[in-house]
């Protein structure tokens, strides 16, 4: 993005002063440097997809989390947290979650996207509760049930 704005600079600076109008390869060559930016930022912008299923099981509260909703340590249970719906407020959703289990922006966001996903498997009432409590004010829908075997 820098480099996009430099070279924007350059050329407007140099077509102010008159040197493009002498030197016509001058935008092909920007051009060029324009193909090679998008091609790169594709290449290197990319992310490796998220299994969603496998981040369920490993998820765990971060500390403030559990000092907020009392949990002691032994969060080990057998319900599953699951986001139905994010609601309207998806953005605040987002953060919620994030809050919650301390994950990146992007994760966070497809979690939300795929909805209706598993949140966290594995979770004592107490968590799940407090979890469920917590995306409510956002809007959610969250569904607590039995964990599959």
């Amino acid at each position: 993005m820098v480099i996009c704005l430099l070279g924007m600079f350059a050329a407007s600076a140099l077509s102010l002063s008159g040197v493009i109008a002498f030197w016509p390869g001058a935008w092909l060559a920007w051009m060029a440097l324009m193909v090679w930016y998008v091609v790169l930022s594709g290449v290197f912008g990319r992310r490796a997809p998220v299994d969603l299923a496998a981040l369920a099981q490993s998820l765990e509260l971060t500390d403030n989390a559990k000092r907020k909703s009392g949990l002691d340590g032994a969060g080990e249970g057998n319900l599953s947290i699951t986001l139905a719906d994010p609601g309207p407020r998806k953005i605040k959703t987002i953060k919620h979650l994030r809050q919650l289990y301390g994950l990146e922006l992007v994760t966070a966001k497809r979690m939300v996207d795929a909805a209706p996903v598993v949140i966290r498997a594995g979770a004592s009432r107490t968590e799940a509760d407090y979890v469920a409590d917590y995306l409510a004010q956002s809007g959610a829908k969250v569904d607590v049930t039995e964990a599959e075997r």
